[in-house]
């Protein structure tokens, strides 16, 4: 190791220790766990009055490790356990003659730099997404890596394709069972266990656990013209059990399904039987079914929004509320084609619209829920919004047309 009087040491989160010595400047890596070093020799040399720099370690959550002074501010690489000097201008020649006062590192993982002549921001960029290929053949098939529905349950991946299959993968993504149902188009696990899948034009499948290893019994509910208690459509865009234990089911055009198990038989409850009070002139049409948390069902149609208290006694008890755009009014739902809805983790809800952008719910006035839109005049890469969800750091994700 080498010897030499020490002017500072620093530990990063990998509990790596960092030594800087006196008048050379020079830097020794030490890893405790392993009892080995690693000596990183300056290319500068003080001068008797020359002022010493004391060292930073700055480290982010991405797992990077900034070190300074090292020729200036240096990246380090574990992989070659070796530092990488930056050059905000140059970054393949090093400017050893440049003098950094202070370095910083922000929230978000950016490196601040401050010289004589300028201050620099440095951020990382890295590949946060892998695409993997799901095609139980081994080899590129467009429909099934064209996925439609995603489920984790059981510790193992459903993902309904567009080659009409319902395929179950493990941690490795490789293919354990297939199972020929449709286009899936949505999936949920009850709280009895069971599996419910939507399709877009074969109805509705139940999967009850038959006691072998990824063994189902399947059970497949469409539309009959002539059983009114029957699905009211065979195209179902979202599945959805609520806080009470109600299974809903949202058809596009034939709107929203309570299923109904109380005779011992399923039932669907629909606009075709006893919801007398749904309205059918508008909400035929539903992308998404969910709750606010607060014991309210909400539900994205092509005319606007429904949301009701699920604390009902029966199904003719079920008056929706209907939200929709109000010419003029700059706090109304922007559009009323409603593609997405999430609630986060704090209560916040958003909607995602077809043509309006992001709504974002601000509160209640007489009942009633107004909005803060974000379109693209606030920033909003397109108007048009998919699909919206939370991150484990509470982030919120949105896709759109333009991504």
């Amino acid at each position: 190791m080498k010897k030499g009087e020490i002017n500072k040491a620093c530990m990063d989160h990998s509990g790596t220790v960092w030594i800087q010595f006196r008048k050379t400047s020079d830097l020794l890596q030490f890893f405790p766990s392993e009892e080995y070093a690693v000596h990183f020799p300056s290319m500068r040399r003080l001068q008797e009055n020359d002022k010493q720099d004391e060292l930073v370690v700055l480290d982010d959550d991405n797992g990077h490790v900034w070190v300074y002074p090292f020729m200036g501010v240096a990246l380090y690489e574990k992989e070659t356990k070796s530092l990488i000097p930056l050059d905000l201008k140059h970054p393949q020649l090093w400017n050893a003659a440049e003098v950094h006062f202070s370095v910083f590192l922000d929230e978000q993982g950016a490196l601040w730099i401050s010289t004589m002549r300028w201050l620099g921001k440095i951020i990382l960029t890295e590949r946060k997404f892998k695409c993997i290929e799901l095609s139980s053949h081994g080899t590129h098939c467009e429909k099934e890596n064209a996925l439609r529905s995603l489920m984790y349950a059981d510790g193992h991946l459903w993902a309904g394709n567009r080659a009409e299959q319902l395929v179950i993968y493990d941690n490795h993504y490789k293919s354990l069972a297939s199972f020929s149902l449709g286009i899936p188009y949505c999936m949920m696990e009850d709280k009895r266990g069971r599996y419910w899948i939507g399709t877009k034009g074969k109805g509705l499948f139940c999967a009850e656990p038959s006691g072998t290893p990824l063994g189902f019994k399947f059970t497949q509910y469409t539309y009959q013209a002539e059983n009114l208690y029957s699905l009211s459509n065979n195209g179902i865009y979202s599945l959805y059990q609520d806080e009470q234990g109600h299974i809903w089911v949202a058809t596009f055009g034939g709107g929203l399904n309570l299923i109904d198990e109380n005779s011992g038989k399923v039932r669907f409850i629909n606009h075709r039987n006893d919801w007398i009070n749904y309205p059918t002139d508008d909400c035929l049409k539903v992308r998404v079914v969910t709750s606010d948390g607060k014991g309210n069902l909400w539900a994205g149609t092509t005319g606007g929004v429904l949301t009701f208290p699920v604390s009902f006694k029966s199904p003719e008890d079920i008056n929706p509320l209907l939200i929709q755009n109000i010419p003029g009014d700059t706090t109304s739902l922007r559009n009323n084609n409603v593609y997405s809805i999430f609630f986060t983790k704090k209560g916040e809800g958003f909607l995602g619209t077809f043509g309006g952008g992001l709504c974002k719910v601000e509160g209640e006035r007489n009942g009633v829920p107004y909005f803060k839109s974000y379109t693209v005049d606030e920033g909003m890469q397109s108007n048009i919004v998919y699909a919206i969800q939370e991150d484990l750091r509470g982030n919120v994700w949105i896709a759109g047309e333009s991504g």
